[in-house]
């Protein structure tokens, strides 16, 4: 996943406490340049799955330390969160993964305002 942060700059000084807290544990994240954002970075994680993310990412430090700094993504307009997730989690044939995506399409182009 990518979570773009903003507003408070790209220091290497953010960056490697952004990377103390993100891998502590084991190597987790890595932080890009994002040209979409203005001034800020891209926190980008290593595959893992949504329950390893809940059980041993350490997002609440590493979000809390980001805020104290300046940074912001829900309140910034450039940032975004990119969930990127393999087609053998929609099934097993290339039909069945084909079905999936679009009812995925589907219930966003429906709600897209809601979701916005």
């Amino acid at each position: 996943m990518e979570l773009g942060i903003d507003d408070g700059g790209e220091r290497d000084s953010v960056t490697k406490k952004l990377m103390d807290i993100g891998n502590r544990e084991a190597e987790h994240i890595y932080i890009k340049h994002d040209g979409s954002l203005n001034k800020g970075m891209e926190i980008v994680t290593h595959p893992m799955t949504l329950d390893y993310h809940k059980a041993r990412m350490l997002w609440a430090a590493a979000m809390e330390m980001a805020l104290a700094k300046g940074y912001y993504s829900h309140r910034a307009e450039t940032c975004g969160l990119h969930v990127y997730v393999s087609r053998i989690s929609f099934g097993k044939t290339e039909d069945a993964q084909e079905a999936v995506i679009a009812r995925i399409l589907f219930f966003v182009e429906n709600h897209w305002n809601e979701l916005l």
